[in-house]
């Protein structure tokens, strides 16, 4: 059966319309369903190779990482990155170098290696001025921001939201002032302050609704209900996780449906009621299983060894080790 994205039907096994096949690893990510994303996405990669056209392979292999980073596979998400990395360094693209190398300190972040992360971050800052667009400089500073936060260095973190900030108040990016607004409660959160974070995430939440962004204004709805549940506001924590279902119902946010049901498991369990919140933490746990699934490993086996077919001259072990000769910790060079 054909899915239609974006007014275009895309049908599985059309290996020459890979323009397709990436709106259909878009929609599927959306949603969750990361083995069909997955799916999607290698389906694309192969038909780039053939082609030679090395610009859309790169962004293969970031969508490819990007998944896995979503699922918190970090050393998959590493290797699609450098690969990306290499393939739009070969090709003088410096733009999507700047990107991809974002891309590799978010991973490198999640691994709590705070160093690594920061210098691909500087390669970023190090890149011509006129290579690198304003949004990506605030990305930045937004990841820059967010290995303060992650490293408990809480003064830096602000230092950097600021700066990024400021850019997205300049390029009018209300999803990145959104992304900052919560990334400032957390902050809040992490101090104890929670009256204050709730703020931050009312702000988020009403640009993600003046942009009628259905999953970030779910996602907020979450953050603030959990908000509330440490505050012990049990009745409005349920009144805005029961909203966050309904629109992950709607939309067909498995990751959102998901975390409604744990966040609802523990919002009962506190109210005492056992039979209700060990009713929600089963839908959980089932949807959990959905979500990784034995689908998931067979897509992630399909998709590396398909990736395994690409081979440059440039091994990135080799790089990598490199990279870690020359990693002398330059926090401070971004700094001032």
């Amino acid at each position: 059966m054909a899915l239609t994205v974006g007014g275009l039907k895309a049908q599985p096994g059309a290996a020459d319309q890979p323009d397709n096949f990436i709106l259909l690893g878009d929609e599927y990510y959306e949603m969750g369903i990361y083995h069909r994303s997955l799916e999607s996405y290698s389906s694309a990669l192969s038909t780039w190779m053939v082609d030679h056209d090395y610009r859309e392979m790169g962004n293969c292999f970031i969508n490819i990482g990007k998944v896995y980073l979503k699922l918190g596979l970090h050393d998959l998400s590493l290797q699609n990155f450098e690969q990306a990395a290499i393939i739009f360094q070969e090709h003088g693209l410096s733009g999507k170098l700047a990107e991809t190398y974002n891309y590799i300190g978010l991973s490198y972040d999640g691994k709590s290696d705070y160093d690594a992360g920061m210098q691909y971050y500087n390669d970023v800052l190090d890149l011509p001025a006129d290579s690198v667009s304003q949004e990506v400089r605030a990305t930045t500073y937004s990841n820059i921001a967010g290995i303060f936060l992650h490293s408990g260095d809480t003064r830096m973190s602000k230092e950097f939201i600021n700066r990024a900030m400021g850019i997205y108040d300049r390029i009018d990016d209300s999803i990145g002032i959104a992304r900052l607004q919560i990334m400032l409660g957390e902050l809040d959160r992490q101090a104890g302050d929670y009256e204050s974070a709730l703020q931050k995430y009312v702000i988020a939440r009403d640009l993600y609704f003046a942009l009628d962004h259905n999953k970030g204004i779910a996602e907020t709805l979450l953050l603030q209900a959990e908000t509330l549940m440490a505050l012990q506001q049990i009745e409005e924590a349920l009144q805005l996780t029961n909203h966050a279902m309904s629109l992950g119902q709607e939309h067909n946010y498995l990751e959102i449906i998901k975390d409604s049901y744990l966040l609802l498991s523990d919002l009962y369990s506190m109210l005492d009621d056992i039979h209700q919140s060990h009713a929600f933490y089963l839908q959980y746990s089932a949807l959990k299983d959905t979500v990784y699934s034995e689908k998931l490993s067979n897509a992630i086996a399909e998709t590396e060894t398909r990736r395994a077919f690409l081979h440059y001259d440039i091994n990135i072990d080799q790089l990598e080790d490199e990279r870690r000769s020359e990693r002398n910790t330059r926090w401070f060079v971004i700094i001032f």
